[in-house]
């Protein structure tokens, strides 16, 4: 809707999510690996943000109106944005870009949101994104989006962003003709299944 109406992308405030802790999360993935549990690719940092206290509102013709906030989680390969207490009144929309404006994510509606308010956005690659909200003028200020923490994805992104997924031992093991799957886990230990190796002999 921003790049519609050329808005200056620049005008936009940034907010720093905390601190990405490499060294905690690869004490973690040690023992994860030892435990032989699905590797984690993402650590959550916090981020907290709302349309009343954060990002800027910018009025559009009609009465119409768009609020805007980047997040930065400096040195992700890529991020997930994770909000609370969501409310998309008829007619608004949630986007979600990268800086470039190559990958745009939505127009998210109140039918992407849980029923317990919480909405995730898709993976966006970098570690900077700009989330967009539009608030239509019959609507205006009945919405509710509060940003609580970002998805920090430190490793692992190669493969979902080229949709192969390269790993040596299960390469191995397929061609000994065993049954293999390739997963991963996000950071509240949800699996989320990257492909099957398709060539099996029971």
């Amino acid at each position: 809707m921003s790049m519609r109406y050329g808005l200056d992308p620049h005008a936009v405030p940034t907010l720093e999510a905390s601190p990405f802790d490499a060294t905690a999360a690869a004490m973690d993935d040690a023992v994860r690996d030892a435990a032989n549990k699905l590797p984690l690719y993402a650590r959550f940092v916090v981020a907290p943000a709302d349309l009343d206290h954060s990002g800027v509102w910018t009025e559009l013709p009609g009465g119409d109106r768009i609020w805007r906030l980047r997040v930065v989680s400096p040195g992700a390969h890529a991020m997930e944005l994770f909000f609370s207490d969501v409310y998309l009144p008829p007619g608004s929309q949630v986007h979600v870009y990268d800086d470039a404006r190559e990958q745009v994510i939505g127009g998210s509606t109140a039918a992407h949101v849980q029923a317990d308010g919480s909405f995730t956005t898709d993976m966006v690659y970098g570690d900077a994104c700009t989330v967009e909200y539009h608030e239509p003028a019959a609507v205006r200020g009945e919405g509710s989006l509060h940003l609580e923490k970002v998805a920090h994805a430190y490793r692992m992104v190669a493969q979902v962003k080229s949709g192969t997924c390269e790993v040596d031992e299960l390469q191995r093991r397929s061609e000994l003709g065993e049954r293999t799957q390739c997963g991963r886990a996000d950071p509240r230990g949800h699996s989320k299944w990257c492909g099957v190796l398709h060539r099996h002999r029971w």
